[in-house]
């Protein structure tokens, strides 16, 4: 799963309750056993420094990741892709 936060610069003291609110919906996930009950999430966290040229970079990283993994499960028959 992955956030992207203003962790440092101007308006960075917001994030703080974004972070702990996704630990911890990870934390509760995985004491499930994770996604579907089998697969453990690792929590990304990318830092957008409070300026919008940077969250476009790190969203855009985030999503590519997010691909890889979607079609990741795809390849493996657990996602249904629609063509």
């Amino acid at each position: 799963m992955g956030v992207a936060l203003g962790l440092i610069g101007s308006r960075s003291s917001y994030s703080a309750d974004g972070v702990k609110g996704n630990t911890l919906a990870v934390e509760v996930i995985n004491a499930k056993g994770g996604f579907l009950g089998k697969y453990p999430i690792k929590l990304r966290i990318r830092d957008t420094q409070t300026k919008p040229e940077v969250g476009v970079k790190e969203a855009k990283d985030l999503i590519m990741s997010t691909y890889f993994s979607y079609k990741t499960l795809a390849d493996k028959g657990f996602l249904q892709v629609e063509k």
